[in-house]
This record gives structure tokens, C-alpha cells and sequence, in this order.
């Protein structure tokens, strides 16, 4: 059986012959950013470059009023990341985009969670709402419980990272784990190669962070307190405060000895 090259399966997805990823001879990150950069302007210069469809306008968003793209994300570089909080492999890949985040905080770059359900009791909002508040995602999130982004798209696997210009082309989609680099690198890019030709617009999203207003986490002095642990010899508790980072300990003289 043969098998398509990597380059070949990146002509066929994005009409390019030239896939990206990798480095250049000389292995420096500028030069593989050039690559980036050179990908993205010949990805722009085709017709039949993939139009990101809007938002359905009735769906539910957590972190922020609900946004369009031809509206309030115009402008901007967007990361859509494709998740369902029940996959392990999508929680993996929260520091990577917290990174991302970090590092281009003060430009025209967001990222969006595109939560996307693989089984019906994942669609509620309130477990949504929960998992945000849990691994402590501060960037808007819709739930997209019909999997329409999804489908046209055409994502396949969990988690999946679609790469939008500031005119809404989709200029890549990444899938799994381990993509720090590449999206770094391509966010990078798409950054110095728009914002050369004044289509960057800084304009802050406006956020409404879920974690301000939930009365739970104003009123307990536990944050999703993960597992419980009994010394009983010392009557003795401890609670792992996950979210806080730390474990509590208590000194309980109720706890009876066995």
C-alpha cells in the first residue's frame, strides 16, 4: 500500500505546495517563520480559500457576550479550538493556549472555545459553565451542542485547532496534542504578515469572566476541592484545594478511631 506525503496531503487540504511545518536548513525560528509567513501570503492569493462561516446567532456563550465574526472578531487573528470537556486529550492542551494567551495578550489574537459535545449529556450548559470554571479558561467559549462549526469545517478528531485571518479565511487546522510550536509560530506569523498590510484591529474583546461571577467560588474558602485523605490516628484531615494549588489540613477531634 503506498502512502500520501505529508506535503502531498497539505496540497490536497489547502491547495499549497509548500506545508510549513518544519524547519529550514538552518533550524532557526525566523527563517521558519518566513516559511509561515511566505505559506500565509500564498494561501491569501487563491480564490477558493475557505471562508470560516458565522456563528449561529442562538447559541449560548460563556466568558463573554456572544460574538461574530464578521463583527466583534474582525480584525483579529483567532484560534478556534475545538473541545468537549470530557476528553482528556483537550485538557492537555489548556496550557498551550493559556500560553498563547499570555504571550500575544497585548494584540490582535484570541482564542475561542469551540465546545463541541461528543455525547448528549455534554451539551448542558451548567457542565460547561462547570469545566470552564474548573480548569479556570478565561477565554470566550461557545457551545455549539449541534456540532455546526464542526461540520462545516469538517473537524474530525478532538482537540482541533482552526487558525482564522482577520478577514475570516481559515488559514490552518492543526489536530492533537503537542502543537505549542506550530501555533505559536503561525499566530506569529499571521500577526507580522496582516498587521503590515493595516488589517489588524487592537480593539479589546469585552470578557465577563464566568469565575466573577459565580457566588460558589466568593463564599468558599475551597476552590473544586479534588480528594479527601483521614489520618485517623491524629485526627487529622486534608483536603487537595485544587484550584488554589495547595492541600488544606484540619484538625478534627470528631473523627472516631477505627
Amino acid at each position: 500500500m503506498q502512502y500520501a506525503s505529508p506535503k502531498a496531503i497539505w496540497n490536497l487540504l489547502f491547495g499549497t505546495s509548500s506545508p510549513p511545518f518544519g524547519q529550514n536548513e538552518d533550524g532557526t525560528r525566523s527563517s521558519r517563520i518566513q516559511q509561515f509567513i511566505n505559506y500565509i501570503a500564498d494561501v491569501e492569493s487563491k480564490g477558493n480559500t475557505t471562508q470560516v462561516p458565522e456563528f449561529p446567532s442562538k447559541l449560548d456563550w460563556l466568558n463573554t457576550a456572544p460574538l461574530q465574526l464578521r463583527r466583534d472578531l474582525e480584525g483579529k487573528v483567532v484560534l478556534l479550538d475545538f473541545w468537549t470537556y470530557c476528553c482528556i486529550n483537550c485538557m492537555h492542551v489548556l496550557p498551550d493556549l493559556e500560553f498563547l494567551e499570555k504571550k500575544y495578550k497585548d494584540m490582535p489574537f484570541t482564542v475561542v472555545g469551540v465546545h463541541s459535545a461528543k455525547f448528549d449529556n455534554e451539551k448542558d450548559l451548567e457542565a460547561i459553565r462547570n469545566a470552564v470554571l474548573r480548569y479556570g479558561i478565561t477565554h470566550p467559549v461557545v457551545n455549539d451542542g449541534d456540532m455546526y462549526m464542526w461540520r462545516e469545517l469538517g473537524i474530525n478528531s478532538w482537540p482541533t485547532f482552526a487558525i482564522i485571518g482577520p478577514t475570516g479565511k481559515l488559514l490552518a487546522q492543526l489536530a492533537g496534542e503537542c502543537r505549542r510550536k506550530d501555533l505559536d509560530d503561525l499566530v506569529e506569523a499571521a500577526l507580522l504578515y496582516y498587521g503590515k498590510r493595516k488589517l489588524l484591529d487592537s480593539t479589546p474583546i469585552p470578557l465577563n469572566l464566568e469565575k466573577d461571577n459565580d457566588p460558589r467560588l466568593l463564599k468558599s474558602p475551597l476552590k473544586f476541592p479534588g480528594k479527601l485523605a483521614v489520618d485517623v490516628f491524629n485526627k487529622r484531615l486534608f483536603i487537595s484545594d485544587s484550584n488554589h494549588n495547595r492541600i488544606v489540613g484540619y484538625l478534627s477531634l470528631s473523627i472516631p478511631l477505627l
